[in-house]
């Protein structure tokens, strides 16, 4: 595909910068134009869901933003090829809290990891030390 002329990627950045953060706009314009390879606003607007998602996924947003923004693009869209806006961004969200809860688990498990090493090591040391009050002095007594 050839590159974006520079009025279209100005069509394509005003559109954004309705409801995005001008970092955010930035990083999704990039996305876009590199990586999605879309050379106007129409090619914008006729992104199936499953690209949304992927975008989505690759740069982060937050959810308000991309709800506004996907409805507005809804709105340029013929009613029989609307996105369904509320599964794209609550699909985004719930595989991120599943990330987070993984991590969150992975965190407890090592918490209770260290606390059964710590308290092995304490008995450990526990045991050193009955070991050289008691038992020690009656072995060099003999």
């Amino acid at each position: 595909m050839s590159a974006p002329s520079s009025e279209e990627e100005t069509k394509i950045r005003a559109l954004l910068t309705k409801f995005l953060k001008k970092e955010d706009v930035d990083k999704l314009v990039n996305h876009l134009l590199n990586t999605v390879e879309c050379t106007e606003l129409d090619d914008v607007i006729d992104l199936s869901a499953k690209i949304w998602q992927e975008i989505f996924g690759n740069v982060k947003i937050a959810p308000v933003p991309k709800k506004k923004l996907l409805k507005e693009i809804n709105k340029k869209r013929p009613e029989s090829k609307q996105l369904d806006v509320d599964q794209i961004v609550d699909a985004m969200e719930t595989s991120s809290k599943k990330e987070t809860k993984s991590i969150a688990t992975t965190s407890d498990e090592k918490k209770i990891v260290n606390e059964e090493v710590k308290d092995s090591q304490f008995k450990k040391i526990e045991s050193l030390v009955i070991w050289k009050i008691f038992v020690l002095p009656k072995l060099n007594s003999h």
